[in-house]
């Protein structure tokens, strides 16, 4: 298989890796990609989202961090609480790290930075006039996608080259479909095997996992058991999650990332099954004729929720590289999970009486606040 060396990488696959460009699975497409002398490509349209979002991210830390403070007041008191710099000054500091983050990732590529000259306008209405990809029903940003596919098609054919598009977006992948001058790839963990397929051992291990993967089963689940979890919803307070088992582990996708001396790293995705429990405090609104006021009501009970997580496990093959010794580390993407189901028994149409709450309550008429 003849890998290209020209990449696009689409805004979403930077998204979705959370801006990591240090992570495991980045640091070894990286590795992948220079020792091929890949070539990324970057669209205008691309680059302009792309440090829209960063900017866009470092301004929701500091809203973050001001309503962390109007939570719990005592922060500001903090000799370290950083919301006591100025607040453009901080959200300057944090966009400016951000953004050399994105550089140094670029100064790992021969980057080749794309306008719009060679666009075709009349071919990107045509798409748009027929709905079809990159064009689709209920996409919110379709013209800078649009542009962005279009000018590397253009950069394709002037060059007469094949381009690796890296998208998790369907309409990327089906207008893909059309052109012999791109190629669709659906994650950073696919282009990378696919630069490394031409080692043996990829196929080696693959056949492994392909007979049992139960290794990666298993290890995901002792993982996932150590995160912390926390319960979801309209939850006054902190609330607890004790007791978490795991009932199972759906692989839903797994790329062999990259190899090393009787050591590989797959990039897995998975939905992970498993049951809890949970006790937290809701809130619930009681009325009385003209008088309302909020309850908050105890909940508490096993559930049954699942939760879909990705990152990355190293397996230790043995010296015949014909079986699995063990696994050297797994790293899932997450931190912590939310556990959304609520206990069987809740009854959100519970509504106390107020004399529970008040006491010696009458009714509106006694009290002026009502």
């Amino acid at each position: 298989m003849s890998v290209p060396r020209f990449i696009f990488i689409d805004t979403c696959i930077i998204e979705n890796e959370g801006y990591r460009f240090e992570s495991d699975k980045m640091s070894a497409f990286v590795a992948a990609a220079k020792a091929k002398s890949t070539i990324l490509l970057l669209p205008d349209p691309t680059k302009r989202e792309i440090l829209k979002h960063i900017k866009r991210n470092a301004e929701d830390v500091v809203s973050a961090l001001e309503e962390a403070k109007r939570k719990a007041p005592f922060l500001k008191k903090w000799k370290e609480w950083p919301i006591k710099k100025d607040i453009f000054m901080l959200t300057y500091e944090l966009h400016r790290i951000a953004r050399k983050e994105w550089e140094d990732f670029l100064a790992n590529f021969t980057l080749i930075t794309l306008d719009y000259t060679d666009i075709k306008m009349p071919e990107i209405m045509d798409w748009y006039d027929k709905q079809v990809p990159p064009f689709g029903p209920g996409k919110s940003k379709e013209f800078p996608d649009a542009l962005s596919f279009a000018i590397v098609l253009q950069y394709a054919r002037k060059n007469n080259c094949t381009v690796a598009i890296i998208s998790r977006d369907k309409d990327f992948h089906n207008a893909a479909v059309r052109y012999p001058e791109v190629l669709a790839f659906e994650s950073i963990a696919a282009f990378t095997q696919a630069l490394i397929e031409s080692d043996a051992h990829v196929k080696v291990v693959r056949d492994l996992l392909g007979k049992d993967i139960s290794v990666i089963k298993e290890a995901i689940s002792r993982e996932f058991s150590s995160l912390a979890f926390y319960p979801g919803g309209d939850t006054v307070g902190d609330g607890t999650v004790e007791d978490v088992d795991v009932i199972g582990v759906s692989i839903k996708d797994s790329k062999v990332i990259a190899l090393g001396d009787k050591q590989c790293t797959v990039a897995f995705e998975a939905i992970v099954e498993y049951s809890a429990y949970v006790d937290y405090e809701t809130e619930v609104e009681a009325a009385d004729g003209e008088a309302h006021w909020t309850v908050s009501l105890n909940r508490e009970g096993n559930v049954v929720d699942e939760a879909f997580v990705s990152g990355i496990i190293k397996i230790h093959i043995n010296q015949a590289w014909n079986g699995v010794d063990g696994v050297d580390l797994v790293s899932i993407d997450k931190d912590d999970i939310e556990v959304t189901s609520e206990p069987d028994d809740s009854d959100d149409s519970y509504e106390p009486d107020p004399s529970d709450y008040y006491e010696n309550y009458s009714g509106p008429e006694d009290d002026e606040d009502y």
